[in-house]
């Protein structure tokens, strides 16, 4: 869907280069795995109930889902919730729901907006501090907020978009909404100077990923209207797709770039290196996407798993987009 947005940034890329020829033979190895989305029925991490309840933990799970590893040690979180450990953004989805099923008022709007650091310190048990904690907690307080004011649960925002991403017959759609009413949880828009143009690039990965969980869990349920218009869903960006890509030469760092990588240097978010890596990952997948004819469940699922499998570095941007 934000592919073309992209495009001022794809026609000047100087710390990245995308080899197209080996694009196919990246969506041929993506094929062999015969993937399937991603499955949300885990009880240990999400609501068992195929209800307000499950919508309402999505969305303010998926508002800080991002940045699990410290960008100065580059350890990775690892929660802990009734002696079992769980990595990353599984770990965030344990400590939440055993927070919520401890005191379901933990995640309503009206503890959302009254939130503070040491309450998420107790939430989020682990190896070490969540990263990003404050800001973490400066994005719940603004979800709560601008939650209370909207008067409504995030079930009735869906119903009210027809649940579709995107416009349809006169709403706005799920995406647009989560973005205008929620700009810090959810929009993810960089700016490319080229003037006297300026061109919005929009990646909005947050609100996309919203939309494929929320998704992966109605196909499968009897009272969860599925998404109508999951293929305009696009590409996932964040610090795991590229890692595939780059294995599989799709995707090639310039030297410095590649050398600050391996070395766990901190790409700085908002530069221009970040956002080359995003924009040349959002085209890939769109490539395989068409290749393969399959929807961004499928895909994102399966680069998710390759990008977990990968012995490629990750990169590491202290950022709340991703």
């Amino acid at each position: 869907m934000y592919l073309a947005s992209l495009q001022p940034v794809l026609n000047e890329l100087r710390y990245v280069e995308i080899i197209e020829e080996k694009i196919p033979p990246l969506a041929e190895k993506i094929k062999a795995l015969d993937p399937e989305p991603l499955s949300m029925n885990d009880p240990e991490l999400f609501p068992a109930t195929d209800d307000g309840d499950f919508i309402n933990f999505l969305c303010v799970s998926t508002a800080i889902n991002f940045c699990f590893n410290d960008v100065l040690t580059g350890q990775k979180f690892i929660a802990e919730v009734n002696g079992k450990k769980y990595k990353g953004s599984v770990g965030l989805d344990a400590c939440l729901l055993n927070a919520w099923e401890n005191d379901r008022n933990v995640l309503r709007s009206q503890s959302l907006k009254t939130l503070q650091s040491n309450d998420l310190r107790r939430i989020f048990t682990g190896n070490m501090e969540i990263p990003l904690l404050k800001e973490r907690c400066e994005i719940l307080n603004h979800l709560g907020r601008q939650w209370n004011l909207l008067g409504k649960s995030f079930e009735t925002l869906f119903r009210e978009n027809n649940f579709h991403a995107f416009e349809y017959s006169g709403s706005k759609g799920i995406i647009p909404t989560l973005c205008e009413k929620f700009p810090k949880a959810y929009e993810d828009v960089e700016f490319w100077y080229h003037l006297p143009a300026v061109y919005p690039l929009i990646f909005r990965k947050k609100a996309q990923l919203l939309i494929i969980l929320y998704q992966n869990r109605a196909i499968n349920s009897l009272t969860l209207e599925p998404i109508h218009d999951i293929e305009k869903i696009g590409a996932i960006c964040d610090y795991n797709i590229p890692r595939p890509m780059v294995s599989a030469g799709a995707l090639k760092y310039k030297p410095e770039l590649a050398e600050r990588i391996k070395n766990e240097i901190a790409i700085q978010p908002h530069s221009r290196e970040e956002i080359e890596i995003r924009a040349a990952s959002y085209y890939i997948f769109e490539r395989v996407k068409k290749i393969l004819k399959v929807d961004s469940c499928v895909l994102d699922a399966a680069f998710w798993l390759l990008g977990r499998e990968s012995k490629e570095p990750q990169m590491l941007v202290p950022t709340t987009a991703y």
